[in-house]
This record gives structure tokens, C-alpha cells and sequence, in this order.
């Protein structure tokens, strides 16, 4: 893996250890950040797009477990997460 590849992906983990309900403004300025580090071509950029889009739908399905059932929405949360960081390491693989 190329070392901007893999400082990449190491901003990406990173941020995605920061508080569920970030707003698209905070992403936009993480995906600049990823795609000036790295030499991601269109379609990877449109893949790291919807991967992102898919984490926001998740979490919203999840929300309201954060006030009944607070251990399933970590659980799930960091699945989430988990999943997101493994798409994107998929996505600087290519």
C-alpha cells in the first residue's frame, strides 16, 4: 500500500471515531483532505461518496437506541464504523 494510501486511510479511521451526527459540511472537508493525500480517480470518488451516504442512513436508523438501549447502539454503532473503515480500505486497495 503506498504511503499516502495509507496515511489516507489513517485519517479516515480516525474520523470516523468522532461524535455519529456529523453534519455533511465536517465530511466534505474530510473527503478533500482524503482526495489531496491520495490520487483517487472519479469513480473511487463517487464509491467513497455513497459508502459515506450509507454510514449517515445507518446511524439515522439507529438514533433513537442511543436513549432506550445505550450498549446495542454502541454495538451497532462501532459495526458501523467498522464497516465504513473496511469499504474504504477496500476503495484505496483498487
Amino acid at each position: 500500500m503506498k504511503f499516502h494510501n495509507l496515511l489516507a486511510l489513517m485519517l479516515l479511521i480516525f474520523s470516523f471515531q468522532t461524535a455519529h451526527a456529523q453534519e455533511v459540511s465536517d465530511f466534505k472537508k474530510e473527503r478533500k483532505k482524503l482526495i489531496a493525500i491520495t490520487t483517487m480517480d472519479a469513480s473511487q470518488i463517487e464509491k467513497l461518496d455513497a459508502i459515506y451516504a450509507k454510514r449517515v442512513a445507518d446511524l439515522k436508523i439507529i438514533a433513537d437506541l442511543e436513549k432506550t438501549d445505550e450498549l446495542a447502539f454502541r454495538s451497532k454503532r462501532r459495526a458501523i464504523f467498522k464497516g465504513s473503515e473496511n469499504s474504504i480500505r477496500l476503495l484505496m486497495k483498487c
